[in-house]
């Protein structure tokens, strides 16, 4: 498929996953094998594969790296994490009840690195899985489609232009404090 279309062979496998998913759920609906998929069964897999993920994530970090620019990364990660953390426990607050605080971790952490990162951070506070902090982020994910694009596409778009790039992150800049004045502005009518 890439010899036909060059620009596939950038994309992050992530979003082959994502098709898959969006075809495969309408035939086992089709085919009642749907009924397989319950709560249990997909916490134990998603579980499984995240312990898998977090291991094989330390394990290919590049150490003369790490050890060259420690300082400037460790400087990096302490401001970003804090504006961030910061940011996220003032907006859940506001708008993320019930749960606010697993939902805030969860986007924490999917901000500062990944989804499995924020769920690694609400199962760290949640080990029994009893929070709804991974749905909420899953229909998140519905609803807003076009973020989970980013992550596989955003390496093209780095190469194209730097242009298109801060264009695309001011329009999520953008859109996401329009959400939330609409939001706040709602709960306070309420």
């Amino acid at each position: 498929m890439t010899h036909f279309v060059p620009i596939l062979s950038k994309i992050n496998a992530m979003l082959y996953g994502m098709v898959g998913g969006l075809i495969l759920w309408p035939l086992m609906r089709k085919t009642h094998t749907d009924a397989y998929v319950d709560r249990k069964t997909l916490t134990n897999i998603s579980g499984f594969c995240l312990e898998i993920l977090i291991v094989a994530s330390v394990a290919s970090l590049d150490l003369n790296i790490l050890s060259k620019y420690w300082l400037p990364l460790l400087v990096n990660i302490l401001v970003i994490c804090a504006f961030t953390t910061a940011f996220c426990l003032w907006y859940f607050k506001k708008v993320g009840n019930p749960e606010w605080f697993e939902k805030c971790m969860m986007v924490v952490g999917t901000c500062t690195g990944s989804s499995p990162n924020g769920l690694a951070l609400v199962r760290a506070i949640d080990p029994n899985s009893e929070s709804c902090a991974p749905q909420a982020h899953g229909v998140y994910n519905a609803i807003f489609w076009w973020n989970n694009l980013l992550t596989p596409i955003l390496p093209a778009v780095i190469l194209s232009s730097v242009w298109t790039l801060l264009g695309i992150d001011a329009l999520f800049v953008v859109g996401s404090g329009a959400l939330m004045l609409i939001l706040i502005l709602r709960k306070k009518k309420r």
